[in-house]
């Protein structure tokens, strides 16, 4: 018998002595905007890295449907955290107690998709238009209030969310993410369009990680750990974009195709800037523009300060001393008074700056990633998406587009002998003479260097050989620096769409060869590409 009390002692011990040796995980349950896929790549990687468990966190994930939005079901305690859109804007101003932690993308995935010739949002008046019920879909509602269309001559449908009722002609139009669908209709081989809300100046943040003010008063470490842990995350996801999209095919969604999450991949990386912006980054006043916007839709009779909506991770400590000094006798506290009064009125003023400060640089920070900074012309990035659309809208109407590949002849000598300031010059003076030469509906792109790339819609061979004529004949004339007359002329590269090539990147190949030819032969030129086969 002492020998049986000896042993289930020893294993009782044990088995304590197991349990003291795991530390105790706190559960969580964060709840998924939708179905797994590349827009939740950071919850993934920071569970498999094991950022969630370094924190002391059991994480469980819990996939969205279209029936419980993520605000409500962490508002109703059956989740802890979530991911939403702007909408969360929308929920704080009608008094719901939500609190934002972190924008992951720092503009919103969603667009419309339409086909045939609608390709402006003036086209969609009196069209089906196929959507998310509000606040789902703020942003594309707002296009057309910035540009002038009443909502009422909007025929809104609710989503189906099935691409193929716009293939089959139910829709006109379709409420679409830009790292989704598009990839969808481009691997079946059918022609579509996109029109972007940040092509009209609309430009909200997306993929919004938040939770409840209970939570961030009832578990504040909690909170501090999970962010700190997801961004962890989101920055490891994007870092190996490759890995973690195997884990994501193999592990959440085998449905999904590597090829697939890996355009979407690259889509979710363009939108959150990481290497512009922390990932997380927010700004209050751009929050307060997003507020304001609901307000002009409709879709909340007024705003009100969204301090309260914007997590802080690192609140300031109140500072006692100024009421220790007011101990000291009434005079000493009117001067204290004084002083902070001072202070805060310093400090506030300060924060309108920083503010101001912050939400220009964000401005310019989405400028510089489409634009080129010498010549705010279009640059490559931005050159790619224009000529796509360009291509596609070609392809419905059945029309010709012209690819210029451009390159000055004589700017290196003026480089050379007067430097890169007045080189720059330069740059800028035949980026405007090439704007001024060409028609508001061609595009031209810095390339980089003294290149640049002109795409010339519904244009003709015969056509675009005449337009670079007259380009050439514009860049030639004289240009004034230090007291002195220079000259500068082009070699003209031109490829024609579909005549060479239907794939965007063998047409700029196709024209930068030509614009080679044209410098081999004597510079001040126009070559046109050689026919497939030749």
């Amino acid at each position: 018998m002492t020998k049986l009390r000896r042993l289930a002692l020893t294993l009782l011990l044990t088995c304590c002595g197991g349990v003291h040796a795991e530390p105790q995980l706190d559960h969580v349950r964060m709840q998924l905007r939708w179905m797994h896929q590349f827009q939740f790549a950071g919850y993934y990687a920071a569970v498999q890295q094991g950022y969630y468990r370094e924190a002391g966190l059991d994480v469980e994930l819990i996939p969205g449907n279209n029936v419980a939005p993520a605000i409500t079901r962490v508002l109703k305690g059956e989740a802890d955290f979530g991911v939403t859109n702007a909408g969360l804007a929308q929920a704080y101003v009608e008094g719901k107690p939500v609190v934002a932690l972190a924008a992951i993308l720092q503009s919103s995935p969603s667009v419309w998709i339409t086909r045939g010739d609608l390709t402006r949002p003036a086209d969609l008046v009196g069209k089906r238009l196929m959507t998310l019920p509000s606040p789902e879909n703020a942003e594309l509602l707002a296009v057309f209030l910035y540009e002038g269309i009443p909502l009422e001559q909007l025929n809104l449908q609710m989503t189906s969310y099935r691409i193929d009722d716009l293939v089959e002609g139910k829709t006109d139009a379709f409420n679409a993410y830009i790292s989704n669908e598009p990839d969808q209709l481009r691997r079946r081989g059918i022609p579509y369009n996109v029109i972007s809300p940040r092509q009209y100046g609309v430009d909200f943040y997306s993929e919004v990680l938040f939770t409840s003010q209970e939570q961030i008063r009832e578990h504040p470490e909690r909170v501090r750990a999970f962010r700190a842990a997801t961004l962890k995350g989101w920055q490891y996801a994007l870092d190996h974009q490759d890995e973690i999209v195997k884990l994501i095919h193999e592990k959440y969604a085998p449905e999904l195709s590597e090829d697939h999450l890996r355009y979407e991949a690259q889509e979710m990386a363009k939108l959150a800037l990481p290497t512009l912006v922390p990932l997380g980054h927010m700004n209050p006043g751009r929050w307060q523009h997003i507020a304001e916007t609901y307000r002009k839709l409709g879709l909340v009779q007024r705003t009100v300060p969204l301090d309260g909506m914007i997590y802080d991770p690192e609140p300031p400590r109140a500072d006692l001393r100024p009421l220790y000094y007011t101990l000291a006798g009434i005079s000493v506290l009117l001067l204290a008074a004084a002083g902070l009064a001072m202070t805060y009125h310093r400090l506030y003023r300060q924060l309108q700056r920083t503010t101001a400060e912050r939400e220009a640089a964000l401005r310019e920070v989405r400028r510089l990633a489409h634009y080129d900074p010498l010549t705010s012309l279009p640059n490559r990035l931005l050159l790619d998406e224009l000529m796509q659309q360009a291509l596609a809208s070609a392809r419905r109407q059945r029309q010709h587009v012209a690819v210029c590949f451009i390159d000055l002849d004589g700017f290196k000598p003026i480089n050379d002998a007067l430097g890169h300031a007045a080189g720059d010059h330069v740059l800028q003076e035949i980026a405007s003479r090439l704007r001024q030469s060409l028609r508001n509906s061609d595009v031209v792109a810095r390339w980089g260097g003294d290149e640049f790339v002109a795409v010339l819609p519904d244009t003709s061979e015969l056509a675009a050989v005449e337009c670079m004529a007259q380009v050439r004949q514009r860049l030639v004339q004289s240009l004034r620096l230090s007291g002195h007359e220079y000259h500068v002329n082009a070699s003209v590269g031109i490829a024609m769409y579909p005549a060479h090539s239907e794939n965007r990147a063998e047409l700029l190949e196709l024209a930068d060869q030509a614009m080679y030819c044209a410098k081999t032969q004597g510079k001040g030129r126009t070559c046109i590409a050689s026919r497939p086969g030749a």
